[in-house]
């Protein structure tokens, strides 16, 4: 394995860790309230998710822009599902890039890292190197 793989692998374990015990919100708090089309989160509903690692990457690819209308309480069980398949996804994907912008938005965005329960978890001990 890669030094690149193996480090992308360590990072993916480490957002698994660090979300592991956020609990699905249920569907009637998955749509942020300064959100006002519930559109945004129709492909969410009706799941009754147990984990974020349930959400299909289909979902993932046709919602890439999904996450800034969640809710604080359906972000950060969504989040490590959009991370994981970021890393995963080709560096030109939707996903990738809509994912990244969340989590680096400057304010006023609804959602900032600093603002997700395991932020502090997110701190990863070492750099992941560029991958290009």
């Amino acid at each position: 394995m890669s030094n690149v793989k193996a480090t992308i692998e360590d990072v993916k374990k480490e957002i698994e860790d660090a979300f592991e015990n956020v609990k699905y919100p249920g569907d009637e708090h998955l749509l942020h309230p300064r959100s006002y089309d519930s559109s945004e989160v129709e492909d969410f509903q009706g799941k009754h998710w147990k984990s974020w690692k349930e959400l299909p990457r289909e979902i993932i690819n046709s919602n890439h822009s999904t996450l800034c209308f969640l809710s604080p309480e359906a972000y950060p069980f969504f989040l490590p599902a959009y991370m994981i398949y970021g890393l995963e996804d080709p560096p030109d994907s939707n996903v990738l890039m809509f994912t990244v912008y969340n989590l680096t938005a400057p304010a006023p965005s609804l959602h900032s890292i600093r603002s997700i329960p395991s932020r502090s978890a997110l701190r990863l001990r070492k750099p992941l190197p560029l991958l290009t």
